[in-house]
């Protein structure tokens, strides 16, 4: 499964008390109630179902003799999430060597001001 595409957006609705990232209409990442204290993450399978962050662990290699307690989730969209400080940093470099034909300023179109919007979006200065 590929990841689920975006735009995201967190959502939170107080009056149910839920909490979710949202994509193009559909629930990309939810939480539910895990054992008596803690909660855990949901995510939306390919068939357009929620499972929980539990039930797709997989070991994490080199940690084998950890694996009872330290494990990986096998989705997409948590990989994805995982690795957001990798991408908006390696993006922050890129941007400074892109080129572009783009003369306007914030056109939304060409890659460099996508680029830019991107960056403000995972900075909060939208």
């Amino acid at each position: 499964m590929a990841h689920t595409p975006g735009p995201w957006q967190w959502r939170i609705n107080r009056a149910t008390k839920r909490i979710y990232l949202n994509g193009r209409g559909l629930t990309v990442m939810d939480f539910v109630r895990y054992g008596m204290n803690n909660a855990a993450p949901r995510f939306l399978d390919s068939e357009h179902l929620m499972q929980r962050a539990d039930e797709l662990a997989i070991n994490i290699p080199g940690e084998g003799h950890h694996s009872h307690w330290n494990q990986d989730i096998n989705h997409d969209d948590a990989r994805l999430i995982a690795a957001a400080p990798e991408l908006l940093e390696a993006l922050k470099g890129e941007i400074s060597v892109m080129r572009s034909d783009c003369n306007e300023r914030n056109c939304g179109k060409c890659s460099r001001c996508k680029s830019y919007a991107a960056i403000a979006k995972a900075e909060g200065k939208e």
